[in-house]
Order: structure tokens, then sequence, then C-alpha cells
């Protein structure tokens, strides 16, 4: 991997706890790193409050991870699970 792909994937990582940290009000954080062949899939989840309606706020840091995202071909995505809380991923398609 590397050294831009792997700085990358570690800043999405590291925005999607610092969100968790700091607005979700979460009592659990779970952050997964899967690596299934041809794809790696980065996770984080926490069971807190979830996502503000109309989205997330103000702030610039989930749209700089699209990006970061996007420059590295990986897909970038923001749910809010049922029953709460919120879940960050990144799927990155390993090159051959």
């Amino acid at each position: 991997m590397a050294p831009y792909v792997a700085l990358q994937l570690l800043r999405v990582m590291q925005e999607a706890l610092t969100n968790a940290l700091r607005h979700a009000d979460a009592r659990s954080i779970t952050l997964a790193l899967v690596h299934d062949g041809a794809l790696l899939s980065l996770v984080v989840e926490d069971d807190g409050r979830g996502l503000p309606p109309g989205g997330p706020g103000v702030g610039r840091g989930l749209a700089t991870c699209s990006s970061r995202a996007e420059a590295i071909g990986a897909r970038f995505a923001l749910a809010a699970p049922p029953g709460g809380g919120t879940r960050v991923e990144l799927r990155w398609p390993l090159p051959a």
C-alpha cells in the first residue's frame, strides 16, 4: 500500500473517531478494518445520538473524508443504522 493511501485511510479513521468522541455521546465505538481479497473496508460505528436532522453539521470533516476517499479511488458512506448511532465506512478496492 502506498504511503499516500495509508495516510488517507488513517485520516478518515481519525475524523470518524473524533466525531464519535466529540459529538455522539456514545457508550461504545467499534472500529473494524477488514481485508477480504480485493477490498479493504474501514468501518467506524457508534451507538450515540446519530446524525442531526438534515445531515451532518457545518464542519468540513466529513466532506473532507469523502474527498480523501475519492482521491484514492475508494467509496465513502455515512449512515444512520436502525436503532441509532452513526456508521462511517470507506471501501477501497485493492490494486491488482
